[in-house]
């Protein structure tokens, strides 16, 4: 059985997508929002993703805001992340980004071929 993917996005489209052609490779997946429902997600799940995608800009908390909050929580820390952003700045951020722990950087519009790749890479 492959291991699981959380999706943290605000946008439905992207995150109805992601969900339908992850599922779709047969992958199990939970979407949520925003990062306080994923931080409640995680908190209150037995079974920790393998793998989470992360939006950068989301209302109530944002992917950073998320990201410093699952550091804290040795449960969920180690949790590798694909970060999400439309940010023209995303290098410079990666680079900042990868200091606090972050994975992987994915520039939007979404490259579904990347997406798969992490998958198979963090879930099997």
């Amino acid at each position: 059985m492959a291991l699981s993917i959380l999706i943290v996005e605000d946008d439905s489209d992207i995150r109805d997508t992601l969900v339908e052609v992850l599922e779709g490779e047969g992958y199990p997946v939970h979407a949520v929002t925003q990062g306080q429902e994923a931080l409640d997600y995680l908190g209150g799940s037995a079974v920790k993703p393998s793998l989470i995608i992360l939006d950068a800009m989301m209302p109530v908390m944002d992917g950073y805001t998320f990201r410093a909050a699952q550091a804290q929580d040795p449960l969920i820390a180690s949790i590798p992340i694909a970060f999400l952003s439309a940010d023209g700045h995303l290098e410079k951020k990666a680079q900042n980004g990868q200091q606090a722990g972050l994975t992987v950087f994915i520039k939007k519009p979404v490259d579904l071929s990347t997406i798969f790749d992490l998958a198979s890479r963090y879930c099997g």
